[in-house]
């Protein structure tokens, strides 16, 4: 079965969902808890690293310690983040190959927004 990243965030509920949180910065900051929590799991190995630099992308955007982010790419870290907290998305996390789906977001994710988030880890080495 090929996963295509894009059509599972665009065309699901994961976009809107994703509104929603931005727009409820307390709402937001519950789902980002969630993900540090998740991304230690053993599914997840081959992203984590990048789960965690979502997270702390997203964590210094909504506690106003990183502002110069491009609202469109939030939109989209922060789909995919949620996308990976829901056990239950296209392919259930309970089940063995549960996780594939879930690295496959956060790969494409992590290559749509590479240039964000290299202007972020600019600035994260520069205000530690």
């Amino acid at each position: 079965m090929k996963l295509n990243a894009s059509n599972i965030l665009h065309n699901g509920r994961w976009m809107s969902l994703a509104s929603y949180y931005i727009s409820h910065p307390n709402q937001l900051k519950k789902i980002i808890a969630d993900v540090q929590d998740y991304a230690s799991k053993d599914g997840l190995h081959k992203v984590k690293e990048d789960v965690f630099t979502l997270y702390f992308y997203v964590r210094d955007i909504v506690t106003g310690k990183y502002k110069d982010y491009n609202p469109a790419n939030l939109l989209l870290v922060v789909a995919a983040l949620i996308y990976l907290v829901t056990p239950t998305d296209v392919i259930p996390d309970f089940l063995p190959v549960g996780f594939v789906d879930d690295v496959s977001v956060i790969g494409w994710v992590i290559t749509q927004v590479s240039d964000e988030i290299k202007h972020y880890m600019d600035y994260k080495s520069n205000n530690p």
